[in-house]
């Protein structure tokens, strides 16, 4: 499962950002085999991605979420976050969520939540990423999306062009999203093996 949470960002950032996204669901749908679900900011709304969904149709729902969220709130940034990564943690396999923004401020209740979050995505297994484009001499993540990173073994990525890399990489290559398979290989050539004789 591959979950992406909308919230605060420039319009440059945005577009790169939709862009990055897309391609990377694309690729986790159709080469993983895997689901990827879209949550905006402030919306209880989940809009779910699969193999049968249109290259078109990805582009335009991930430029629609980033623009309808461009302007969201950091606190319901946060309450989005939190259900993505609370409803990650029920599913089995292997769960990325990543969070598209620009570095806003948080509270420290703000700050809180976020190292609670993080207890949480590290207690279940949740990756988290961070996809935070570098905008002028602006080059210093936000401590507590950092540390989210961090404890979750997930990826700060400052650069559109990384995030599919850096999603790949923090999938560990013993559970992917397709896992089943060669299991069930081994077990029939298991069973096609003749007894050995007596």
């Amino acid at each position: 499962l591959l979950t992406f949470v909308f919230g605060p960002s420039s319009p440059e950032a945005a577009r790169q950002s939709a862009r990055a996204a897309a391609a990377t669901a694309r690729h986790w749908v159709q080469n993983a085999g895997g689901v990827v679900e879209l949550r905006r900011s402030g919306s209880p709304d989940v809009q779910r991605i699969d193999a049968a969904t249109g290259a078109k149709d990805v582009d335009q729902a991930f430029g629609d979420a980033v623009q309808a969220t461009r302007a969201a709130d950091p606190s319901a940034f946060l309450i989005t976050l939190d259900s993505a990564a609370q409803a990650a943690a029920t599913h089995s396999g292997t769960r990325v969520v990543v969070a598209v923004l620009n570095s806003p401020s948080f509270s420290s209740d703000g700050e809180r939540a976020l190292e609670h979050l993080g207890e949480i995505c590290q207690s279940h297994g949740v990756r988290v990423l961070v996809l935070d484009l570098a905008e002028g001499a602006k080059n210093v993540p936000n401590a507590a999306l950092k540390a989210l990173t961090a404890k979750t073994g997930g990826a700060w990525v400052r650069q559109a062009k990384d995030l599919g890399p850096q999603v790949a990489m923090v999938t560990p290559p013993d559970e992917p999203p397709t896992a089943p398979a060669p299991v069930q290989a081994a077990a029939k050539a298991a069973e096609a093996t003749p007894p050995a004789p007596g």
